[in-house]
């Protein structure tokens, strides 16, 4: 009996004690003292499964607006002057024409919103949130996996902001928009089939069916991405039912694969080569092929396969230990922090590119004195463009012959990651010309350029500015009707329809009385290779009779040739021509180092400036010989002396070498 008790006694405290263990630690309950806390649980509540992932891509907005509409604004104002849309049946027919043309044509009609930098980044912002949510459904990833979804945004975002001067060699048409607006479209897709899988009878063959139906009706709209949602498709099938039962489906799949073989006996302009791979962008031209740009995309089309093992047809835990769930958001943290630092790195954050984007835009609005500004602020070299850019700004307000030296002349080519070769002629060529007066070459280029990479706001603007000077005002008007169409330039084109309704007022504008004076010479339009830098410089310095502003280039044009013969003729006709005016202190600089070296013109009676002319010529020759002397070779000696004489043609005559056109 006494044996019998204890093992009742024993057997209940047993099990007072499982009990115990397996009830919650309540205040009425309390751990036992000593004993091990077991972890306490989070409930995954509707609201925290809501909260959790909008967290998280607000974080990643925060991060794509500080990048696009901060680090970006003038890149990204500068693609919408590098796209077009129009708002007429043509546009629209024109480009239904082509596989992808329907997302195309939405991607054109966004770009234009870039015009206001922060509107387009937040507009881009609301297609990502879209994609974003679709994959968080359709694939319906667990709430503590949700910043792997993250990964395709990234990815977007560093395809908006990596192309570099692939702006100016682009050939489709609202890339920007046009992506993820075709991304968007083959995510629907997905949701539409996800709504099958619930059908219990005849669901392989309706599935089957809906890939067909749905690839015959999204491969003419968004191309590439259609079979891409095919591949989805067929891969969440599998997911659920097995590879052995999806057999038919992927028969469908293959199927669905040559339909794009259909389509290239529609479309004309497609090639057989090209059928599969429509709209996923790819970077090429004559000289540079960089596949690295497609990489961000390559990765959306096959995240979604990645995410397969994450992916649960509910959320099957409800309740999640506190040590998983701070794990998951550390690793969340770091995924999202490690994406920030990647996507910054390879964006394209060149200062001279971003400030060639400035000075253009400021040189089409006339603000001559930012231009300056900005070549005096920039931190290292500078690009030859920059330096085209300085050059008309300063003859535009008339002192090259007091300020051409004190910014730099040499020119460095333009920084670019991959072996594509940038060429002046398609950045600034068109709006160079036609500052120079060059009309005819203005126009001849902006329509080479439209016919190869397409119309854009840029050609057009020019266009009218070359038309309205040369006296064609019927093509101005063709061309202002075409703006008049778009969102945002309608202001521009209604400021020059008003001048080409009234001439007088076109007359008395700040840019016609500053180009103007320099297209009264022969306009006659003749080969410049694609040289326009060169051929402008040798052109102008080769004009003898022309106008006070145009002669005084053509001095300008020979003291940058360094040709002393070509020199003298117009040295002597800008001194008759400002006869009662100081002589600039270039152009005395010049004349006094050509009469010391060659002796071929009397010099001893000019007036040159004792103190900034005579005297700073003894000390710089005599410093360059002092540096010489020591054993320097001409490139030490130029370094040496150029924070004291880098302002002077003497410097520019002697050190100044490098200078790369392209």
């Amino acid at each position: 009996m006494i044996f019998s008790d204890m093992t009742q006694r024993r057997t209940k405290e047993n099990k007072q004690r499982n009990n115990a263990v397996g009830k919650p630690q309540t205040a009425a309950n309390p751990p036992a003292r000593g004993s091990k806390s077991v972890p306490r649980a989070i409930t995954l509540t509707p609201i925290l499964r809501f909260l959790i992932p909008t967290l998280l891509f607000c974080i990643f907005a925060l991060f794509a607006y500080w990048l696009l509409a901060v680090k970006n604004a003038d890149y990204l104002y500068a693609v919408q002057e590098h796209s077009l849309w129009v708002g007429d049946h043509s546009f629209w027919d024109d480009k239904m024409m082509v596989v992808g043309g329907w997302a195309q044509w939405l991607g054109c009609y966004f770009t234009q919103f870039f015009y206001y930098p922060a509107l387009g980044t937040l507009l881009l912002l609301l297609l990502w949130a879209a994609i974003f949510a679709l994959f968080m459904h359709t694939l319906r990833i667990r709430t503590l996996w949700s910043s792997l979804v993250l990964v395709p945004l990234f990815a977007l975002l560093l395809s908006e902001v990596d192309l570099g001067y692939w702006l100016y060699y682009m050939k489709q048409p609202g890339y920007w928009f046009a992506q993820p607006v075709a991304i968007l479209t083959a995510l629907l897709a997905l949701w539409g089939f996800q709504a099958l899988s619930r059908l219990q009878r005849r669901r392989g063959l309706m599935q089957c069916a809906y890939i067909l139906l749905s690839t015959l009706a999204l491969y003419p709209l968004i191309g590439f991405w259609a079979l891409i949602a095919d591949v989805w498709m067929a891969a969440l099938a599998a997911r659920k039912d097995g590879w052995r039962r999806t057999l038919p489906l992927w028969g469908g799949l293959l199927v669905a694969m040559l339909i794009p073989l259909l389509y290239y006996q529609l479309y004309t302009r497609m090639r057989l080569e090209d059928a599969w791979t429509v709209m996923l962008p790819y970077f090429q031209n004559d000289t540079a092929i960089s596949f690295w740009l497609t990489v961000p995309f390559i990765l959306v089309a096959i995240w979604p396969l990645i995410l397969l093992p994450f992916q649960g047809c509910k959320e099957n835990q409800t309740e999640v230990r506190r040590n998983h769930f701070i794990s998951a958001l550390t690793a969340s943290a770091v995924l999202i922090a490690g994406l920030c630092l990647t996507t910054r790195h390879f964006s394209y954050d060149n200062y001279n590119y971003k400030a060639e984007l400035r000075i253009y835009r400021a040189i089409d609005e006339c603000r001559y004195d930012d231009v300056l500004t900005e070549v005096r602020q920039a931190p290292g070299a500078i690009t030859r463009q920059m330096v085209i850019a300085k050059n008309i700004a300063l003859m535009h307000k008339g002192i090259c012959g007091d300020n051409l030296f004190r910014y730099p002349n040499t020119g460095e080519p333009p920084y670019v990651f991959d072996s594509l070769r940038v060429h002046l002629v398609q950045t600034c060529g068109t709006q160079m010309y036609y500052n120079y007066g060059k009309c005819n070459f203005a126009c001849r280029w902006a329509i080479e350029n439209s016919v190869e990479f397409g119309y854009d706001v840029n050609q057009l603007k020019i266009l009218v500015r070359t038309s309205m000077m040369s006296g064609e005002f019927r093509a101005a008007q063709k061309y202002l009707n075409t703006l008049h169409n778009t969102t945002f330039q309608c202001q521009w084109a209604d400021e020059w329809q008003a001048m080409l309704d009234d001439r007088q007022k076109y007359y008395q504008s700040a840019e016609y009385r500053n180009i103007h004076p320099m297209t009264l010479f022969n306009n006659t339009l003749d080969g410049d290779e694609g040289l326009c830098e060169m051929y402008i410089i040798n052109y102008f310095s080769h004009v003898h009779k022309s106008t006070p502003k145009l002669q005084e280039q053509t001095l300008v044009f020979a003291l940058i040739q360094k040709d002393i013969q070509m020199f003298w003729p117009r040295f002597f006709r800008y001194a008759e021509m400002h006869e009662q005016e100081t002589m600039p202190i270039h152009y005395q600089e010049a004349a006094y180092l050509y009469g010391q070296l060659e002796h071929q013109v009397d010099i001893s009676n000019m007036p040159f400036d004792p103190e900034r002319i005579v005297n700073r010529y003894a000390s710089f020759n005599q410093a360059t010989q002092q540096l010489l002397s020591q054993g320097m070779d001409t490139k030490q000696v130029g370094e040496a002396t150029k924070a004291t004489f880098g302002d002077t043609f003497w410097w520019f005559y002697f050190f100044c070498r490098d200078i790369h056109s392209y």
